[in-house]
């Protein structure tokens, strides 16, 4: 902020004439601003880009070397620089000159001889009117920033209503039967194109072994080479498979963006490596199923898009996906125990 007539307003005067750097500074030190001065193009650049930048310039026109329009053009084409206000300070009366001025980015003229009050007017007017823009763009940034964080809090509110109809969505789905193949194969479906690009549900049985997968693909079309790819054994791909490290670890696993490992370690298998390139991740992530402290299987989400990366925030909502889908796989299986037990008893 500019605090006109106090010693925080910085001016620079550039002249190469010593008398009039004295005359312009004697009447601008009676006003209490601060003051550089230059007798050359090439010092009052300098100064003009220093850390303190001066809040205007007084600037001669005709000067050996580098001359007043050139010193203005190279201020307006520096970024640092462009904002300063120019005024001229010239002997010519030509309106061609004047004209010239402006068109290289000049503001004001003031004329030799100076005159004391013309020079304090056009000084604190300019002073004034670059203030005024300043309190101006303070104002739309902080409009803009309160637009942004209202937008952010908008898409937040709009993708929280977003998830809790999805998980309506598939509560509902997975309430529908006991049949949890065919609901957990709906669950998929509700998820895709909704969170990923392709999503697989694995369920196991107490062995270990998988029991049933259910996927869905973006593109049906390539659903029989994400189930090829799960169905695939490589002992040294094992290791790196999320939904082979959920097993072991009963966590979830969040791979952001897949390097180059998993893929070289494809690749020793020709076919493999072909599949998993096809398919095409950038970033997975999986989840186990828990239910009474047991692993009942893996919900796996895979991204093919740079712009999809799953987050640490993405967690909550597909930890919660994935315990309604366990609580249904239990369900499920305890009723079809209950049942295997009922026919056994009759017989």
């Amino acid at each position: 902020m500019i605090d006109f007539g106090t010693a925080n307003t910085l001016i620079l005067v550039v002249d190469d004439t010593p008398t009039n750097i004295a005359v312009a500074s004697g009447v601008l030190k009676e006003d209490g601003y601060r003051l550089k001065v230059a007798t050359n193009g090439e010092k009052a650049l300098e100064l003009a880009s220093a850390d303190q930048a001066p809040d205007l310039i007084l600037l001669d026109i005709m000067m050996p070397g580098m001359d007043g329009y050139e010193v203005c053009r190279r201020l307006k084409a520096d970024p640092a620089t462009r904002d300063i206000p120019v005024i001229f300070l010239t002997a010519l009366t030509d309106p061609q000159d004047e004209e010239a001025g402006f068109q290289v980015g000049a503001v004001d003229y003031i004329h030799k001889p100076f005159s004391p009050p013309i020079m304090r007017a056009r000084v604190k007017t300019h002073l004034m009117l670059r203030e005024a823009l300043n309190q101006a763009l303070d104002a739309l940034r902080r409009v803009d920033e309160a637009l942004a964080r209202e937008k952010q809090y908008l898409q937040q509110v709009e993708q929280a209503r977003r998830h809790q109809e999805l998980l309506s969505q598939i509560s509902d789905a997975l309430a529908a039967s006991l049949d949890y193949e065919t609901t957990l194969a709906s669950v998929c479906q509700l998820a895709v194109p909704a969170l990923a690009d392709w999503c697989s549900v694995d369920t196991f049985a107490p062995d270990g072994l998988t029991e049933y997968v259910a996927v869905a693909h973006a593109d049906p079309a390539r659903e029989p080479l994400l189930l090829d790819l799960i169905g695939r054994k490589s002992p040294a791909l094992d290791d790196l498979v999320p939904a082979a490290q959920v097993l072991r670890s009963d966590r979830p696993v969040l791979l952001p963006r897949l390097d180059e490992t998993i893929f070289s370690v494809a690749d020793s298998d020709t076919e493999l490596g072909q599949l998993i390139r096809e398919l095409g991740p950038v970033s997975v992530i999986a989840v186990p199923l828990l239910a009474r402290e047991r692993t009942l299987g893996v919900l796996t989400l895979g991204s093919t898009r740079a712009d999809l990366r799953y987050q640490l925030e993405d967690l909550p909502l597909l930890q919660e996906i994935a315990h309604r889908c366990a609580m249904a796989v239990d369900n499920a299986q305890l009723y079809r125990q209950a049942q295997t037990g009922a026919v056994e008893q009759g017989a």
